[in-house]
């Protein structure tokens, strides 16, 4: 069975000097912590939490922002069955209230390096919350099941995003349109040397094709993907395939990735108050999803782009 616990343990013994991450502490200092080290940060924290009298399936709340103590904690409970509640420090209080309760999860991050083509060569920066699918299952869990190095920052900025992908010569970057345009926008961007960038990913929101031609003028020689997850099954679910061309990165979001099954809703116009008709239909293996005005139109384009099939 695959956990994190055996996850860390495989990844400890094969890449014990390897540094797993760069990340912030407690005290302000900046530590690099090795995949060795991380098995023993953590297993300190197993310990220390069933000497507190936590015992398996108990949940523990962490409302930290994204730094070496927050994996610590996940990783540590996770090793002895204890339940993580990943909380936003800027929740309100009637809002962390209703987030103590009890959550279930699942993913399979494997699926996604194998489409990206994630390997322990890569060197990974870290902007999304760990709270969030995007920090702690599509950047960090991925590096660790991976092998790769990941650069986790604190909190997102765009001089600090492109400092650390220009110091540490990073490999990947996943940002949503938000960060990219304040990133290629900022005074700086035209100077840095990100030339060892080959996958970027850009998510959680529409790319708008202006900003993806933006990104690939800003950076050439990196593929550019459009990703699409669930935070209900947290992880990727969709993204783009890899002969994808620009145009259609900055059209669609991509081809579902190995186990997932994607479904294109379509909405009768005629059936009123906005509801779902019968005209759905459902897709697998491979099925592509977008936005596209006359979708009925558009769906022929799709299937045949993508090699799907559709059930009628």
């Amino acid at each position: 069975m695959t956990t994190y616990a055996t996850v860390l343990a495989e990844a400890a013994q094969r890449y014990p000097e390897r540094v797993f991450v760069h990340a912030v502490t407690e005290g302000g200092a900046t530590a690099r912590i090795t995949y060795g080290e991380l098995a023993t940060r953590t297993d300190a924290v197993s310990r220390a939490l069933l000497a507190s009298g936590l015992r398996p399936g108990d949940r523990v709340a962490v409302a930290l922002p994204n730094q070496a103590e927050w994996l610590d904690l996940m990783l540590g409970a996770a090793r002895v069955g204890i339940i993580t509640v990943t909380l936003n420090v800027r929740y309100r209080e009637h809002e962390l209230r209703h987030m103590i309760t009890p959550t279930r999860a699942c993913s399979d991050p494997r699926r996604q390096n194998a489409h990206v083509g994630t390997g322990p060569d890569d060197v990974v920066v870290g902007v999304m919350p760990l709270n969030h699918v995007g920090g702690l299952t599509v950047t960090v869990t991925a590096a660790l099941l991976s092998g790769a190095t990941v650069v986790l920052l604190p909190a997102f900025s765009p001089a600090g995003a492109l400092d650390a992908l220009e110091q540490h010569q990073a490999t990947l970057f996943a940002g949503v349109p938000t960060m990219w345009k304040l990133m290629l926008d900022h005074e700086s961007a035209a100077g840095r040397d990100l030339t060892h960038l080959r996958n970027v990913i850009i998510g959680g929101s529409n790319a708008d094709p202006a900003l993806c031609r933006q990104i690939a003028a800003a950076l050439p020689g990196a593929r550019l993907m459009n990703l699409y997850g669930l935070s209900e099954v947290s992880g990727a679910a969709v993204i783009s395939a890899a002969h994808d061309d620009l145009d259609l990165v900055s059209s669609s979001i991509g081809v579902a990735i190995p186990g997932v099954e994607a479904r294109i809703a379509v909405v009768d116009e005629n059936a009123g108050g906005g509801r779902r008709a019968p005209a759905a239909r459902a897709w697998r293996g491979g099925g592509l999803l977008g936005h596209a005005g006359g979708v009925r139109a558009d769906l022929r384009r799709w299937l045949g782009g993508h090699g799907g099939h559709r059930d009628d």
